[in-house]
């Protein structure tokens, strides 16, 4: 395998949750996003389904595969318009009639309140605010914040916010651009215990990017408050895309998805570091980015910094649409949808 020298590599092949001995699911995979040097292979649990890098970066050379350019760690672009699409329009009033919010300034309609009734709609909307309902002026740590966009605009719907992030770059943006003071550089372990502990702590697309997720959720624990919530998002290792497109799934994203989880996996990796599930299921909400992003995978093998671009009116749009309703659908029987979605509580709460 090729890998540029002055990176080091860990191996592991059993299981990190059930200590089996990993079956390579895929392998020769490359970084189709940011160009990254290396050769990857992903195995797979046959009891948990958990699939996971092996060998995989280690926690030095982690930072090198992720180029300034980073999705979650750059500036917005600075030519984005601040008017809204009707669809933001959709989002705002969503958001407000079903998560207890004040984002719309539209006059109740019949057409909104339509909407707001709408499975799909309500889960796109929820998305953006990591499906939370409005608690007050309740505090929120989210780990693995990135450029802090997230934490300015639930600010913004009256949270107390914190984050904490790797990336300089990203911090920094948070810090000087977005006027975030209560934002970390560095892992969960550098984020003070404080008093009573937040509120609620959100991960979203972050625990498949960590090493040893369970440590991680341990540190999580140690800072959330007693009658405290966790959130957490992470692609689902068993979605229709992934059984639809294979080694082309956008989520595989070696190398820096580390770890990608069942949900029983999920399930049992939090059970470890101290939690109790509350909720989980599987939404469809990712679906039409995932359809759209994995089929430019296969018909074009690359997707540069993983910016997909605006879908041109036509067949190729409204496959995609008909393939998000397919996978809501599907999603009301069995644990197929993009994403995991987990909501969890202390044991000794």
């Amino acid at each position: 395998m090729a890998y540029p020298k002055e990176l080091q590599l860990v191996n592991r092949g059993e299981c990190l949750l059930c200590g089996e001995t990993g079956q390579v699911a895929f392998d020769k995979l490359y970084d189709r996003l940011f160009g990254r040097i290396g050769q990857w292979k992903l195995r797979k649990c046959h009891r948990c389904r958990m699939m996971w890098l092996d060998p995989m970066p280690s926690v030095d050379s982690l930072p090198d595969y992720y180029p300034p350019r980073y999705m979650a760690h750059k500036a917005p672009d600075s030519r984005e318009t601040t008017q809204k699409t009707l669809g933001q329009e959709i989002r705002d009033h969503v958001v407000t009639r079903s998560f207890g919010y004040t984002l719309s300034s539209r006059r109740e309609s019949f057409f909104y309140s339509l909407l707001s009734r709408y499975p799909l709609f309500f889960d796109l909307a929820g998305q953006g605010v990591s499906w939370l309902n409005n608690m007050g002026e309740a505090t929120l740590l989210d780990v693995g914040c990135g450029n802090g966009a997230f934490l300015a605009l639930m600010r913004k719907l009256g949270w107390r916010v914190s984050g904490v992030d790797p990336s300089e770059e990203a911090v920094r943006y948070a810090r000087e651009v977005l006027k975030l003071d209560d934002v970390y550089q560095g892992t969960i372990d550098v984020v003070p215990v404080r008093g009573r502990g937040w509120d609620v702590i959100t991960m979203n697309h972050v625990i498949e990017h960590i090493p040893t997720p369970v440590d991680t959720l341990k540190g999580c624990g140690d800072r959330l408050a007693t009658q405290g919530k966790l959130v957490i998002v992470t692609p689902n290792a068993e979605s229709l895309s992934l059984r639809l497109f294979g080694r082309d799934w956008i989520h595989l994203d070696p190398p820096r998805h580390l770890n990608l989880f069942s949900a029983a996996a999920l399930r049992a990796c939090v059970e470890k570091a101290g939690f109790r599930v509350a909720e989980m299921r599987t939404p469809a909400a990712g679906a039409q980015y995932a359809f759209h992003a994995s089929r430019r995978l296969r018909h074009h093998g690359i997707l540069r910094d993983g910016v997909l671009g605006p879908i041109p009116m036509g067949l190729g749009r409204a496959a995609g649409l008909s393939y998000w309703h397919m996978q809501y659908i599907l999603t009301q029987f069995l644990p197929v949808g993009e994403e995991i979605l987990l909501t969890a509580t202390k044991v000794d709460a």
